[in-house]
């Protein structure tokens, strides 16, 4: 598993209405400022306060890559921390898309660099599981449970009950079910049946026809296929979405809390 920072897209679906690039053109590395750093180091060690104070072992935590204000929702990215036994600092298990190409990969970052990736807005949401359901994601976010559920072929649109495209947090909410639920879930098709039977319900975003086209012609990291005919027919997608991970969470009563946290001071 990679355990380097990956720039790339996340689930950003304002990006459509921008100007096209290349499908899989390579992105270049964007230097981080030092106020850059010094407003992610900031924001994480606010996280990292929130969870200490609540002798928390697990968290789901949520950032804002981009403005999706349009589509009705704030997050855009989220990955589960954890605390690995006898370390002092927080990991952060995600995925993360490789620069806009039509692949991704796991990563285990630091709460510092989860703020680091150049976001919309400074600010955090962190979601905390009830502690069985902790006590059961710890050892499976620092274990191999993640890489069994990872499906390399990215779309930031992945429809969320099929096996050919994957995002960001269609793989966490995969995770989540797989690690929490009372029966044995192995492998994604498991994961997808398990989550219909609880009954996740994923958020439906509305795509413009010239915002389908520009997405097919120029970036490798969208696909529609994969949707019914009838999404792609009225240009309403079914995807996972942070907001909806929380959702779904609270109606399994498997979320005993729910914070926000903006960055404080400039």
């Amino acid at each position: 598993m990679p355990l380097r920072r990956a720039q790339g897209a996340l689930l950003a679906l304002a990006l459509l209405a921008s100007a096209p690039l290349q499908a899989g053109q390579a992105c270049a590395d964007k230097p981080v400022t030092p106020a850059e750093m010094g407003k992610a180091m900031r924001l994480a060690q606010q996280v990292q306060q929130e969870l200490d104070r609540r002798q928390a072992q697990v968290a789901i935590l949520g950032r804002v890559g981009s403005d999706v204000s349009k589509y009705g929702l704030r997050y855009t990215h989220a990955g589960i921390a954890y605390r690995a036994p006898g370390e002092a600092g927080w990991t952060i298990l995600h995925k993360l898309n490789h620069c806009g190409e039509d692949r991704a990969s796991l990563f285990r970052d630091g709460l510092m660099n989860f703020f680091l990736d150049d976001p919309h807005e400074y600010r955090a949401l962190l979601l905390l599981p009830t502690g069985p359901l902790q006590a059961r994601l710890a050892p499976a976010a620092a274990g191999d449970l993640g890489l069994g559920l990872d499906q390399p072929r990215y779309s930031l649109l992945a429809y969320p009950f099929t096996l050919e495209y994957q995002n960001s947090n269609s793989w966490l909410l995969e995770f989540l079910v797989s690690a929490g639920s009372d029966v044995p879930v192995i492998g994604r098709a498991a994961a997808q049946a398990q989550l219909r039977r609880a009954g996740y319900r994923p958020d439906r975003i509305a795509i413009a026809p010239t915002e389908r086209l520009g997405a097919t012609l120029f970036r490798a990291n969208f696909a529609f296929t994969d949707h019914p005919l009838g999404e792609r027919l009225s240009g309403n997608y079914s995807v996972v979405t942070v907001e909806s991970i929380a959702r779904w969470l609270g109606e399994r009563q498997w979320l005993a809390e729910s914070h926000e946290l903006a960055l404080a001071g400039p």
